[in-house]
C-alpha cells in the first residue's frame, strides 16, 4: 500500500511541471510568433538550458535572426547542435546548413550530407528538397558510402560541434574565406 501512497505523491508532483513545461514551451512560441520576443526569451532560454529540442531550435532561430537577441550566427549553431542531436529534424537539417555555408564551423560537405540525412530520417520534409544541393560537390562513391554508414550512425551519439569564432573585420571575413567559415555576427 506504501509503494501505491508514494507511486500517487509521486505523479501529483511530476505531472503538474511536465505540463507546465510543454504549456511553457507553446506560450514561448506563441509569442514569438506574435512579435514579443522579449517574453519568447524569457520562457524559451531556461528551457532551451534544461535541454528541451524545441526550446534550443526556437532560440536557436532567435539567435540567427536577431529578434529579441543580439543576432550570433555561432550561437544559432551552437543551439541547433543541441538539438540536432537530439533527433530534432529541423535543428538537424539547420546543422546541415551550417556545415555547407559554415556558419559558426567549419565547411564540412560529409557531415553536411551527414545532418541532411539525419533530417530525412527525422521526418523534415524540408530536408528532402535540399539533399542534392547538400550533396552536390560529393562524388557518388562518396554519397554511398555516407548513406550506408548511416544505419549505425545516431545524432545523439556525435561530440558537439566545434564552434569557430572569428572577428568581424577585414582580416576576420578573409581568414573565414579562406578557411571556409562565416564571421558569428553579421553587420550589414
Amino acid at each position: 500500500m506504501k509503494f501505491w501512497h508514494t507511486f500517487a505523491l509521486v505523479v501529483l508532483i511530476v505531472l503538474p511541471a511536465w505540463e507546465t513545461a510543454a504549456q511553457t514551451f507553446t506560450e514561448a512560441e506563441a509569442a514569438y510568433k506574435k512579435g514579443d520576443y522579449k517574453t519568447a526569451k524569457k520562457i524559451v532560454f531556461p528551457l532551451a538550458q534544461r535541454g528541451d529540442p524545441r526550446a534550443q531550435d526556437l532560440l536557436s532561430d532567435m539567435y540567427w535572426s536577431g529578434r529579441g537577441i543580439d543576432r550570433d550566427r555561432c550561437e544559432s549553431t551552437k543551439w541547433a547542435d543541441k538539438a540536432a542531436r537530439q533527433n530534432f529534424g529541423r535543428a538537424q537539417h539547420s546543422m546541415a546548413s551550417a556545415y555547407f555555408s559554415g556558419y559558426g564551423v567549419y565547411q564540412n560537405r560529409e557531415l553536411t550530407y551527414r545532418w541532411v540525412l539525419a533530417a530525412i530520417r527525422s521526418g523534415y520534409k524540408r530536408a528532402s528538397e535540399d539533399l542534392e544541393l547538400f550533396g552536390f560537390e560529393l562524388r557518388e562513391s562518396q554519397r554511398l558510402r555516407i548513406r550506408k554508414s548511416m544505419a549505425t550512425w545516431r545524432a545523439e551519439n556525435q561530440p558537439p560541434a566545434q564552434i569557430v569564432r572569428l572577428p568581424n573585420t577585414l582580416v576576420g571575413r578573409l581568414t573565414g574565406y579562406i578557411r571556409g567559415v562565416q564571421p558569428c555576427r553579421y553587420d550589414p
